[in-house]
């Protein structure tokens, strides 16, 4: 009787212990599935808080460069077989050397803004004996004229293309015909020095220059 009380106590107590275990390990997997889920929402939370947007590149605007103006610089002599040479500048930086009649230093670029052109002497060569004007244009236009070697500064924009042409005039062998005409005066009179000239007067400064004879005649040029 006993044994058999005992052994049922046992039974029941193993199947207690079993049901309380698979009761429990029931209870374990429902909370392990509520906490994964759980867990798994705050992680997906966590990651949309903390996503970083991507980032916009910047881009660079690329400058605007504006097209460079030129310049020209021509020389002629006169007469034109003359043996006299040359030297032309821009911006007082020798850009051709040695240049006789027809001679050039081409199309040179230039930045916008204000310059100068010029001639110097060249090999065996002297200012002394020579009268100087010059013309700088862009097109048809005279933007800068005179009788210096060295031009007035002037103003260049993109694009725009200046010619300035020197013109030199031997004392001894030019005649005042050959001057007035480079000018654009086309009228030439050797008239003396006390006459009155309505154009532009060269003075003689010897008996040879520009053939107007005797130390009393100028060269006077007009319209």
């Amino acid at each position: 009787m006993n044994a058999e009380l005992s052994l049922n106590t046992y039974v029941r107590t193993a199947l207690t212990v079993c049901l309380a275990g698979t009761i429990g390990l029931g209870v374990f997997k429902a909370s392990y599935a509520k906490f994964s889920s759980s867990a798994s929402n705050i992680n997906n939370q966590f990651a949309a808080s903390t996503a970083f947007p991507t980032p916009t590149p910047t881009i660079t605007p690329t400058p605007t460069v504006s097209p460079n103006g030129s310049i020209t610089v021509n020389k002629t002599l006169s007469p034109t077989s003359d043996s006299g040479k040359f030297n032309l500048l821009i911006d007082t930086v020798i850009k051709a050397t040695n240049q006789g009649n027809g001679g050039t230093t081409g199309q040179i670029s230039v930045s916008n803004g204000n310059h100068t052109a010029g001639e110097t002497a060249g090999t065996s060569t002297s200012l002394e004996n020579y009268l100087t004007n010059y013309f700088c244009k862009d097109g048809t236009t005279t933007i800068a004229s005179g009788t210096t070697t060295t031009t007035s500064s002037f103003s260049i924009s993109s694009n725009q293309n200046i010619i300035c042409t020197f013109n030199n005039f031997n004392k001894t062998t030019a005649t005042c015909a050959n001057y007035c005409s480079s000018i654009g005066n086309g009228h030439a009179n050797c008239i003396k020095q006390n006459d009155p000239c309505t154009g532009t007067r060269i003075n003689a400064e010897g008996n040879s220059i520009f053939n107007c004879s005797g130390n009393t005649k100028d060269c006077c040029c007009t319209p």
